[in-house]
C-alpha cells in the first residue's frame, strides 16, 4: 500500500510534492519488474499504483503475430511453384554438367547411364574406345519448355586414336524430366562418332 501525502486536503506544498515523487521513483524501480506502473496523481496528492493489464498487451501481441503470419503466408504462396521450377533447373544443370564431363573424359559407359532405359539400346563400346574427345562446347543452353523437356545443342571435337584424325560433330540432346524419378533423362542416343 502506498502512503498518502500527509492527508492534506488543500494544494500540496513543495516538500510534500517532492516526497510523493521520490516515493514514485522508489516504487517504480521496485515494481516495474512485476509489470506495475507507478504514477503521481496530483488530485490525490500521493503516489498511486496503476496496473497495466497484461491481458491487453497479450491480446495486442497475439493479433499482431497473427497479422504478420497471414501476410507472410500470402506473400510466400506464389513462390512455392517457383521453388519447384528452380529445383528442376538445378537438376537439369547438374545432369547436363555430369553428362558433359562423362563424354569429355571418355567415360562412355557412365554417359550411357544418363540415357533413358527405353532409349538406350546397344552401345558399341569397342568403337568408342577408339575415340578421344578433345573439346565439348555448348552451342545452345537447355531451356525448360512444355512437357518438362529441354533441348541442348553441343559441338564435340574428337580424335580417332588409330588414325589421329581430328573430327567434329554437332549433337542435339533432348532431355526430359521424369516426375516419378525426380530426375532428368536423355531421350536421344550418345553422340554419333563416325569411324571413317
Amino acid at each position: 500500500m502506498i502512503p498518502q501525502a500527509h492527508g492534506r486536503l488543500g494544494p500540496p506544498g513543495r516538500t510534500e510534492r517532492t516526497k510523493a515523487l521520490r516515493e514514485c521513483r522508489h516504487l517504480a524501480r521496485a515494481d516495474m519488474a512485476a509489470g506495475l506502473v507507478i504514477a503521481y496523481d496530483p488530485g490525490r496528492f500521493a503516489a498511486v499504483q496503476r496496473h497495466d493489464h497484461p491481458t491487453m498487451n497479450t491480446r495486442i501481441a497475439s493479433r499482431l503475430l497473427l497479422l504478420v503470419s497471414a501476410v507472410t503466408l500470402v506473400a510466400a504462396a506464389p513462390g512455392c511453384g517457383r521453388i519447384k521450377e528452380d529445383k528442376k533447373a538445378m537438376l537439369l544443370e547438374s545432369a547436363t554438367s555430369a553428362y558433359r564431363q562423362s563424354i569429355r573424359w571418355g567415360y562412355f559407359q557412365s554417359a550411357a547411364g544418363f540415357v533413358h532405359p527405353d532409349e538406350r539400346g546397344e552401345i558399341d563400346m569397342d568403337a568408342l574406345n577408339n575415340v578421344r574427345v578433345t573439346g565439348y562446347e555448348v552451342i545452345q543452353q537447355p531451356v525448360i519448355g512444355a512437357n518438362d523437356q529441354a533441348v541442348q545443342v553441343v559441338q564435340i571435337e574428337y580424335v580417332l586414336d588409330d588414325r589421329q584424325t581430328l573430327k567434329s560433330l554437332s549433337d542435339r540432346q533432348v532431355w526430359r524430366y521424369d516426375e516419378k524419378d525426380g530426375a532428368w533423362w536423355l531421350h536421344s542416343p550418345l553422340p554419333a562418332f563416325t569411324q571413317d
